[in-house]
């Protein structure tokens, strides 16, 4: 073993060094092992390993001695069977694993490694492929060589190279951070000549993003992005860094040859979630408000209406696992509408679902040739689904225009109300104040309609906040569960996660009286009155307001 620096990975103990090694085919390895360990070639300190270049795949690299390399300029050997060399396809050095026998004898572990600055380090699964790279780019290189690139690799910044990594998707596919391995930041010395940066680009596409998926044993290569909070299509940043991009880009599915690449697959509590990784977000942190949603909130038979469907966040667990009768789906992202659509069929719910594409806001029911009752709207945008919510007290309360034709009249639900789950970011310490803001400024859309429909006895009750998750060091996405409707169904309408007293209470306290809008407290026990005068809280869409953007608010 020439080269005297220690391999350094995420477990020292099962780690090799750089060495010799040549590659073989699967199918061949055992034939060339044989004959090598009948000329005494084979290192034995080491174990054959999966080849970690792209120019051998599906081989095996076999660690020989420097004997193997010299014999075969030898003379006096040129007349032995040699055929089962044909079998070798190329040879190089690559990091192998410590054999059994290394692995048990620790004095002769320690003697294979070098202790670097008097502590025995640990490298990183990306600073082993950077490496294993390398190496992969300059098979010819010497020990020489070698120190240099691992003593650049122990330069690299972590916010270059980081220890920790995410994984998305059913297949572990791997997501760098905004800032990690980019070209501009890796310093290497023999890029530093690159004036046009091409040779580390083909670096990166052909030796580096190939090793890293092999390191990590992922299917794609992943750089995370932000959203822009502008963007009305909530359009992602992710940026697929490997297997190449063919530069398509398609809105009919993952079941499209030229479309797989960008597609993955999430399932959660049994229902799959493909969606294009490059075109359309998905959020993991909101797993349990779906859970939630569709276990305890939509109730069998439910008629629901998804103001901001997405690729089938609140959808889809309202069918699978509330047993929904019928969910009108609305959403103005071409991708995440095929993302929708898709997800519908591979989830055997298609039948139940009117996809409507287009701005929610100027929403026209499809006529099904039968009443429209809608007893559940979901408002899953973020920073705030304000902009939605006129739509949604009309649909609850039976206003909301309807496609008819000559020969039938869709009439829809005038006076059943129902629950509406508002979501947003809210500061923390404006949780309450939020929540009575929600609900007289719902009340107050009721009232706009009853001028000429009416709806005079109508109460709004906020029943419930769930936290979701946190969105910044003082702000929450919460989630508010609100009955709009009748005072008389209100009495009977307790939210599923209150004890029966409150229910009770619920049935007692709306017996009469002019106040029409309710809160439960944070503790969701005590049920107030909401003032008339309730102010603003600063997560409120107003021109002057931190979250204000116009077209949250507008029809345009």
């Amino acid at each position: 073993m020439k080269d005297n620096h220690m391999s350094r990975s995420t477990s020292t103990a099962s780690s090799g060094d750089d060495v010799q090694v040549i590659f073989v085919p699967k199918k061949n390895a055992k034939t060339v092992k044989t004959a090598l360990e009948g000329h005494g070639w084979i290192h034995k300190d080491f174990r054959m390993t999966a080849a970690i270049t792209e120019q051998h795949v599906d081989c095996l690299a076999i660690p020989v001695l420097s004997a193997y390399f010299e014999s075969s300029s030898s003379s006096s050997l040129q007349q032995e069977d040699y055929t089962w060399k044909d079998l070798i396809v190329g040879h190089g050095r690559q990091h192998c694993p410590f054999s059994t026998s290394v692995l048990g004898n620790r004095h002769k572990r320690q003697t294979l490694l070098v202790v670097i600055e008097s502590k025995e380090q640990q490298w990183s699964p990306l600073q082993q492929a950077l490496l294993a790279a390398l190496q992969s780019r300059f098979p010819q290189h010497d020990n020489n060589d070698t120190k240099d690139w691992r003593d650049q690799i122990d330069s690299l910044s972590t916010t270059t190279c980081p220890a920790k990594v995410e994984f998305l998707g059913d297949d572990n596919n791997l997501v760098l951070p905004p800032k990690a391995m980019l070209s501009c930041d890796l310093e290497l010395s023999f890029f530093k000549n690159d004036n046009n940066n091409n040779l580390q680009l083909l670096f990166m596409d052909h030796h580096l993003w190939p090793t890293v998926a092999r390191t990590f044993g992922c299917p794609r290569i992943l750089r995370k992005g932000g959203v822009d909070p502008n963007s009305r299509i909530r359009q992602t940043g992710y940026q697929l860094l490997w297997p190449p991009h063919d530069g398509t880009c398609s809105t009919s599915g993952p079941d499209l040859s030229h479309n797989k690449k960008n597609w993955i697959t999430v399932t959660e509590q049994g229902i799959r979630q493909s969606f294009d990784v490059t075109q359309v977000m998905f959020s993991r942190g909101n797993i349990s408000e779906k859970i939630r949603f569709g276990t305890k909130l939509v109730q069998e038979g439910d008629v629901l209406l998804d103001l901001y469907a997405g690729i089938g966040y609140y959808t889809l667990p309202a069918l699978v696992h509330g047993k929904a009768s019928h969910v009108y789906a609305c959403e103005w992202n071409p991708h995440a509408v095929a993302c929708l659509r898709y997800n519908l069929r591979d989830n055997h719910v298609h039948e139940c679902v009117d996809v409507m594409e287009g701005d929610c806001r100027n929403l026209v029911l499809p006529n099904n040739n039968k009443p429209v009752i809608i007893n559940r709207v979901s408002l899953g945008l973020l920073p705030s689904s304000q902009g939605g919510w006129r739509i949604a007290v009309q649909a609850v309360m039976g206003v909301l225009p309807v496609v008819e034709n000559d020969t039938s009249t869709t009439t829809l639900n005038s006076n059943g109300g129902g629950w509406l789950h508002v979501h947003g970011n809210v500061p923390v310490k404006e949780r309450d104040l939020w929540a009575a803001w929600l609900v007289r400024s719902l009340h107050n859309l009721v009232l706009q309609e009853t001028t000429q429909n009416r709806h005079d006895d109508w109460v709004v009750i906020c029943h419930h906040v769930e936290k979701v998750k946190s969105f910044a060091p003082t702000v929450n996405h919460f989630v508010a569960d609100v009955f709009v409707g009748p005072r008389e169904k209100a009495r009977k309408c307790a939210h599923p996660q209150h004890a029966t007293t409150t229910a009770n209470e619920l049935e007692q306290s709306l017996l009469g009286g002019e106040n029409c809008c309710y809160v439960y407290d944070s503790t969701g026990i005590q049920f107030v009155a909401c003032s008339a005068d309730v102010v603003a809280p600063s997560c409120a869409l107003t021109p002057d307001g931190p979250l204000h953007q116009e077209w949250m608010r507008g029809t345009d």
